[in-house]
């Protein structure tokens, strides 16, 4: 619990690489096959052919996100579903969504989904278990690297959880003192 308290305030250190956010995610996304087939979702990877898309991060925390992020999109999709992950540019960040056809979030609920040990409230999704830190972690270790995480959900119909990350650290520089003043 302390390793997630740190994380949360922004208390873990960042060791900063320059790695490419595709492959991260087609790396991420391989590791979940077996679960996609297994639940006949269709899961898709979207990423520029001939563009890697480096970013000046940890690796180890944006696999963390990723990882959390499609395993959520799998988890509360239904059998037969689709769960896609797609990254682009936009100007001077990396933009990363995961998008998914599953139960989706009420939108009553959409701003506290990040929220510590916060979990929907439904039939729906208390099946699922958890204890309600992920996504307060992917917060936090987005927000980390001068990113913004949010959310976009139609109850019955799906989510769409987008990040974007500075490219590099002019950007992060800029990013972080616009963030602050938001």
């Amino acid at each position: 619990m302390a390793t997630i308290a740190h994380e949360e305030k922004g208390q873990s250190r960042v060791r900063k690489e320059q790695f490419s956010i595709s492959e991260m995610i087609v790396e991420v996304a391989k590791k979940f096959l077996d679960e996609a087939r297994r639940k006949r979702i269709n899961l898709d990877v979207d990423t520029p052919p001939h563009n890697p898309l480096n970013i000046v991060g940890d690796r180890e925390k944006i696999a963390v996100v990723l990882t959390n992020l499609i395993e959520n999109a799998l988890t509360f999709t239904d059998d037969g579903g689709q769960v896609g992950v797609k990254a682009e540019t936009d100007d001077g960040y990396v933009k990363v969504l995961v998008v998914d056809t599953g139960i989706g979030i009420p939108e009553k609920e959409q701003e506290r989904i990040f929220d510590r040990f916060y979990q929907v409230e439904s039939h729906l999704t208390r099946r699922h278990g958890g204890m309600g830190l992920g996504l307060s972690i992917v917060k936090a270790m987005v927000e980390m690297h001068n990113g913004q995480i949010w959310c976009e959900s139609k109850e019955g119909m799906g989510s769409l959880f987008c990040f974007m990350l500075p490219i590099d650290e002019n950007t992060a520089s800029a990013a972080a003192r616009v963030f602050k003043t938001a």
